[in-house]
């Protein structure tokens, strides 16, 4: 009874053209007939980018399994009932329409979707929606959703921490101790979603908000080298000159001042507290290339990262 009032729903939607919680935007429908002489265009194909699977079972809390996907219109998964494990769906780009107990909801960047386990999982793209995927699995699964807060549904958060699910995914391929660095790094993707606070604790005006948003996006992102002010500024729903304005009013500097200070001060640490190779430090915080990575740390600090690891008796390779 619930599956066929959950398919109800779900069609209801892709009928609709309202724009609201409960009737998102629909789903493109499908294409006219060409007319003469058109081209036919041949509609992008659904693709698992990355897939990963857990074969260890022996823990009341493991990461069952990690991956990314894009989903193409009409294209969606077909409602089940999932249990034993809950799942997070974080978007990268493009749209969905999630379903939970017989309502819809859009998701976007700027959220994560929370199914937990026991409950059918019902969602299909608009136009298309690429996202990583998350599951935990075993008795405690669902304590620990619940212990970082994280709710059943639409909850804020970041930028997708992609290359975080790719180092999921690298752990579950080998051996139990690597499936326990699963597990941690698991956390900490749960712990992105948490700490972020929600619309109705911000407080200020929806500028004030929008540069509170992006210092806690750069903060968790600075080691992304594809982060940019245009990737912030999507995120945070403003135009990219706006949150400029707003950021520098607020703070007095810019998006990309804040970047390359977050990004100087991890380098900075990175070079007194451990031996790693310069080009790592680089890549760490998300700089791809040493020579400019060593240019950027002189206009900064005045010395370059070897002389200022050696000038404060930092550790040495």
């Amino acid at each position: 009874m619930y599956h066929a009032r959950l398919e109800k729903t779900i069609e209801q939607m892709k009928r609709s053209d309202g724009k609201n919680e409960t009737s998102p935007e629909a789903v493109p429908r499908a294409p006219r007939k060409r007319g003469p002489g058109e081209e036919k265009v041949i509609p992008p194909v659904s693709e698992r980018e990355q897939y990963y699977w857990s074969g260890d079972r022996n823990f009341s809390l493991y990461v069952r399994s990690c991956g990314e996907f894009t989903l193409y219109a009409p294209d969606r998964e077909k409602p089940r009932l999932r249990t034993g494990f809950g799942e997070i769906f974080w978007p990268v780009e493009g749209k969905g329409v999630f379903c939970l107990k017989d309502r819809a909801y859009t998701l976007s960047p700027g959220n994560v979707w929370y199914y937990p386990p026991g409950v059918v999982h019902a969602y299909f793209p608009v136009g298309h929606l690429k996202y990583c995927w998350l599951t935990i699995a075993g008795p405690d699964a669902e304590k620990v959703f619940d212990l970082m807060k994280i709710r059943p549904g639409l909850n804020r958060a970041c930028i997708c921490p992609e290359q975080m699910f790719r180092a999921v995914g690298d752990d579950l391929e080998f051996s139990s101790r690597q499936e326990r660095n699963a597990l941690a790094t698991a956390f900490k993707i749960l712990s992105m979603i948490s700490v972020m606070p929600p619309d109705d604790v911000r407080g200020g005006s929806s500028r004030g908000s929008a540069v509170f948003d992006a210092e806690q996006i750069i903060e968790l992102n600075f080691h992304d080298p594809e982060l940019t002010v245009e990737k912030i500024a999507a995120m945070v729903g403003l135009h990219r000159v706006s949150l400029t304005r707003a950021f520098r009013k607020s703070l007095g500097v810019t998006v990309t001042d804040r970047i390359r200070a977050r990004r100087i001060k991890k380098a900075a640490d990175l070079l007194l507290t451990t031996e790693l190779p310069v080009a790592e430090i680089a890549r760490v915080c998300g700089v791809n290339s040493p020579a400019y990575f060593s240019k950027v740390f002189r206009r900064e600090t005045g010395l370059f990262p070897a002389v200022y690891r050696k000038s404060r008796g930092g550790r040495e390779n």
